[in-house]
């Protein structure tokens, strides 16, 4: 026999009932998850009062581990369902700093206390019924929540609090049973089951090591992630480059998922201490911030490929293969161990941290940590490709000169597909190689295919292929490719900006401002979109515009040979010679130090109206394959040589004519 004293709580229109635990707006019911119902009680018990994030954490999570971030979501989701305004509270107001406290005037409604009796055994499950960790997480709302139309007459009371009871008797049950388990196994909670997730974005780990230099494993680890549940391919999932942006930023990962316009955000946290790592990860639905799986892993650093194999499994399972329609099993596929060897793989997450950070130092520091693990097993294919994919933007970048970069570029791809000729980024590797190097444009457009087959979700290889049709010329198919880019990964940064010199190239000039403007409303810190909208403007004669965003590109990036001789064009154009000239002799000065692009050099002769100059300077550039010789057939800079049978001799010795 057991006996329960109800007492209820009023505030507004809800009535909050901790023991049957239900939230009751008038006679309808407001489904919450079982945190956000705990969290709700912990501030409305405390009404009036302060409650700190740490005390809500400590007394909701208890001895799980988890972020801040985590609270936040909670939050979020209690406002929307009490339909509270965080400008404007009338519930849940914030506490810089601090926590949150509970504003509303609460009002308690003790019951009559009713006696549960011994109907536990009714409610039991019968025997082909299934109890999983998962299943004792989630908390069922009654019957008022399956017909919220329906008021809670009194007749339904008695069964309520039964229910209640029992549910409380079985709660105690499974505590003690999880105090034993939790020292056996990781802890693992389901909230609720996904409802269509096609898209996820894996945000940046939360890095809680004090080890110095541990900060790779934010970026390392998500883009490990990202590459695993690429495989899918039922699953879109966002690229790298598109979530970098969040890196140490604190942003609530629902606000950073709707960003990205995906279903649901992983995110989670990584602890190293000693020779151990500990991981904590979480699937959240973008829309109303449930929690569709949770878990947490401890392991030796030297198993950190179990770790990873096992996140991205379950995150597939709770996705992918609950999806209607879904046949095909993404298991082989996301277990695919491209090394076993934890050094040689903590030496490329290392690489692929610094390859996504893009500065000349990190670029160079990425290419030493990719040869290390090579060096240390020479058939991990995927540190071929992070080699050629760092080889291939020092060129792109005026790094390293294009016949020095884009040949090892392409030893390192063949390599990758030597060793496995199912990965989508060595083919994507392999078409830039092609399309940048050898001109090859129906060869590198054979490439993208390949990938494009193995990996129809990719939006890089979708963007790379749109370059190429670009420099060919095609401009229809282009904007196609660029646009399916774009619908696979709609906050991928280059694929706004070069969307935007579709628009350029057609000679859409105010149509690609706004584009570019766009871009800027992203990131306004992308050196790249301040150059391509300089280019914008000079072609409309808005040349003081023009170097505005010369001066932001320089800003960003520091002293650059490319942005430096974009702005000697527009001093020459603008009839400035004597400071074009001042500008071009620096140049020329500091080519004799550093790589400086016959291209850019070109330019300027171009701007100045020395057109034999401008043709000799692009003769080297044809020879040493200079990076924006591709848009030779459409770049509009051009437009006053191609009356010249020299522009048309070039064009068809590049297969553009």
């Amino acid at each position: 026999m057991l006996s329960q004293v109800q007492e209820r709580y009023e505030f507004g229109p809800f009535c909050l009932d901790p023991v049957e635990h239900t939230l009751l707006r008038g006679n309808q019911a407001v489904a919450l998850t079982p945190k956000a119902f705990e969290t709700l009680a912990l501030l409305v018990r405390s009404g009036g009062h302060l409650v700190r994030k740490e005390e809500l954490i400590e007394e909701v999570w208890h001895d799980t581990i988890v972020e801040e971030g985590n609270l936040n979501v909670i939050i979020h989701t209690l406002r929307k369902a009490l339909g509270d305004d965080p400008r404007e509270s009338k519930y849940i107001e914030t506490v810089a700093k601090c926590g949150y406290r509970f504003v509303a005037d609460v009002r308690k409604a003790a019951g009559n206390e009713e006696k549960a009796s011994e109907a536990t055994n009714a409610l039991a499950p019968s025997n082909g019924a299934k109890h999983s960790s998962h299943q004792q997480q989630m908390t069922a709302l009654p019957s008022a929540s399956l017909a919220p139309s329906s008021p809670l007459r009194p007749r339904y009371r008695r069964g309520f609090v039964i229910l209640g009871a029992s549910i409380m008797a079985v709660a105690v049950a499974a505590a003690l049973f999880s105090v034993w388990r939790s020292n056996h196994q990781p802890k693992a909670t389901a909230a609720a089951l996904p409802a269509s997730v096609r898209s996820i974005a894996v945000l940046p780990f939360r890095v809680l090591s004090s080890e110095k230099g541990d900060e790779y494993l934010s970026l390392g680890l998500a883009d490990a992630l990202i590459t695993s549940l690429s495989q899918t391919r039922q699953v879109i999932v966002r690229q790298t480059d598109a979530i970098s942006r969040y890196q140490n930023t604190g942003k609530d990962p629902l606000e950073a998922g709707r960003e990205q316009g995906v279903d649901a955000v992983l995110e989670g946290q990584v602890q190293r201490i000693g020779d151990r790592v500990r991981v904590t990860a979480r699937l959240v639905r973008t829309s109303d911030g449930t929690s569709l799986w949770a878990d947490r892993f401890e392991e030796k650093f030297t198993n950190i490929f179990a770790v990873e194999d096992a996140v991205a499994e379950k995150v597939a399972h709770t996705t992918v293969l609950a999806m209607k329609g879904a046949t095909e099993s993404p298991t082989e596929r996301l277990t695919k161990r491209y090394t076993e060897n934890n050094e040689a793989y903590e030496s490329y997450l290392k690489g692929r941290y610094m390859w996504n950070r893009r500065t000349a130092d990190s670029l160079q520091k990425a290419l030493v940590y990719f040869q290390q693990a090579i060096r240390l097993d020479p058939n991990y294919s995927l540190a071929y490709v992070g080699l050629a994919d760092t080889y291939t933007l020092l060129s792109f970048f005026t790094l390293a000169a294009p016949n020095d970069a884009f040949p090892k570029a392409k030893v390192a791809a063949e390599k990758a597909l030597a060793i496995d000729n199912t990965l989508a980024e060595a083919y994507t590797a392999l078409g830039q190689y092609k399309a940048y190097y050898e001109w090859d444009w129906n060869g590198a457009e054979e490439q993208f295919q390949k990938g494009i087959a193995l990996n129809p979700n990719y939006p890089l290889l979708h963007h790379w292929r749109s370059l190429n049709l670009i420099a060919m010329g095609r401009m229809d198919e282009a904007r196609a490719a660029m646009r399916r880019a774009l619908e696979l990964d709609p906050l991928l940064l280059v694929t706004n900006v070069n969307l935007g010199r579709i628009d350029y190239y057609e000679g859409h000039y105010d149509q690609a401002i706004k584009q570019y403007q766009r871009a800027l409303e992203l990131d306004k810190d992308f050196m790249r979109t301040h150059l391509r909208l300089g280019m914008a403007y000079v072609q409309q004669s808005r040349y003081h515009e023009a170097l505005t965003e010369y001066n932001k590109a320089l800003e960003i990036t520091g002293d650059t040979p490319q942005i430096r001789a974009h702005i000697a064009h527009v001093m020459a154009v603008s009839g400035k010679k004597s400071e074009a000239l001042a500008a071009l002799a620096e140049l020329q000065d500091r080519a004799k130090r550093q790589y400086i692009p016959p291209y850019d050099i070109a330019l300027i002769y171009i701007g100045l109206g020395e057109k034999d100059k401008a043709f000799a300077w692009l003769e080297k550039a044809y020879n040493e394959h200079s990076t924006e010789m591709i848009y030779f057939k459409v770049e509009p800079m051009l437009a006053p040589l191609r009356s010249d049978l020299r522009y048309q001799d070039l064009l068809r010795r590049m297969k553009l004519s």
